[in-house]
C-alpha cells in the first residue's frame, strides 16, 4: 500500500512540474493597457499620447516600441519578425522606444507628433508593436497585424 501511495504522489508531483512548465512556456513578452488620448495646441491635435505596460518575459528585458502599418493578411508567419525589424519592408512607420533591462512590469508614456517626419495624420489606424529581442538573439514581436493573429490596431486621436 505504502509503494503504491508512492507512485501515486510522485505521479501528481511529476504532472505539477509539467503543467508550471508548459503555463511558463506560453508566457510572452508583451505590452498592455495601452491608453492614447491627443496632444492638443491651440484646440488643434498635434499627436498622441500613449501610455502602456511593459510586461517582459524571462530572457526577453530589452526592445523597441514602434507603430507599424495595419495591414491585414500581408505579414505572414515566414515574413512578419523581418517586417518589424527592418524599416525597408515597408511596415514601420516610426520607432517609438527602445528599452533594455526591464525585468518588472514597467510603465511607458511616449508622445507621437503627427508629420514630424512620419507621416502620420489624426484618424490614422496604426499598429503599436513592441519588437522584444531575447540574449540569445530570438526576436519576439506583440501587437502586429498579421496573418491568422488577432490584434487590437490603434486610431489616432482627431
Amino acid at each position: 500500500m505504502r509503494t503504491g501511495l508512492r507512485i501515486l504522489l510522485l505521479a501528481g508531483f511529476t504532472l505539477s512540474c509539467l503543467h508550471l512548465t508548459s503555463s511558463d512556456a506560453e508566457a510572452q513578452a508583451r505590452h498592455e493597457r495601452v491608453q492614447v488620448t491627443p496632444i492638443k495646441r491651440a484646440g488643434k491635435t498635434q499627436g498622441a499620447r500613449i501610455k502602456l505596460t511593459l510586461r517582459p518575459e524571462r530572457g526577453y528585458e530589452s526592445g523597441r516600441l514602434v507603430l507599424g502599418r495595419t495591414e491585414p493578411n500581408k505579414w505572414g508567419p515566414t515574413t512578419y519578425r523581418e517586417a518589424a525589424t527592418k524599416p525597408e519592408k515597408g511596415y514601420l512607420v516610426q520607432e517609438l522606444d527602445r528599452f533594455t533591462g526591464v525585468k518588472q512590469p514597467t510603465e511607458k508614456t511616449i508622445e507621437v507628433h503627427y508629420g514630424k517626419g512620419n507621416g502620420l495624420k489624426p484618424g490614422d489606424k496604426v499598429d503599436l508593436t513592441s519588437v522584444w529581442n531575447s540574449s540569445s538573439g530570438t526576436v519576439h514581436v506583440w501587437g502586429m497585424t498579421r496573418s491568422g493573429v488577432p490584434s487590437a490596431p490603434i486610431t489616432l486621436p482627431e
